[in-house]
Order: C-alpha cells, then sequence, then structure tokens
C-alpha cells in the first residue's frame, strides 16, 4: 500500500514538470519564430515573402501535445497498475 501512494505521489509531482516543459517548448518556440520573421523584415524582404518563408520553415510542435499521452502509455506505468490489480 505504502508503494502505491509513493508512486502515485510521484506521479502527481511529475504532471507540473511535464506541463512546464511543454510551455518552455512553445515559449522557445514563439520567440524563434519571431526573431525569424523580424530578421527577414530587416533585410527588407516584403511582408507577403516573410509570411511564405515563416510558413516553410516552421516546425510541428504536435509531438509535444502528445507526450502526455504517451507517458500514461509506458509500460512502467501499465505494470504498476496491472501489479495493484491482483
Amino acid at each position: 500500500m505504502r508503494a502505491l501512494i509513493t508512486s502515485l505521489l510521484r506521479f502527481l509531482l511529475y504532471i507540473p514538470r511535464i506541463l512546464f516543459y511543454m510551455a518552455g517548448i512553445v515559449r522557445h518556440y514563439n520567440k524563434g519564430r519571431r526573431a525569424f520573421k523580424k530578421a527577414l523584415k530587416k533585410e527588407g524582404l516584403p511582408s507577403e515573402v516573410v509570411e511564405v518563408l515563416s510558413r516553410e520553415v516552421e516546425i510541428n510542435l504536435g509531438w509535444v501535445f502528445k507526450l502526455p499521452r504517451h507517458i500514461l502509455n509506458h509500460e512502467e506505468f501499465n505494470t504498476l497498475h496491472d501489479e495493484d490489480s491482483d
């Protein structure tokens, strides 16, 4: 029973860590995108060209939001759940 409580508390303390990690990735991504657009505009490119180039170079951040689902489907989490159901 003590192991169950300990693992539950560890998991609950891990959730904010994941959320801050995801927020940091998104923040750096947005900052880089703004800096890229600003540098292109500083070079004197038209705004249409800047928009097209920024869309072409854009990185897909969909994997960041799939991360919590991956963690919940992890083997260690599933084996802990299976052990307690006996």
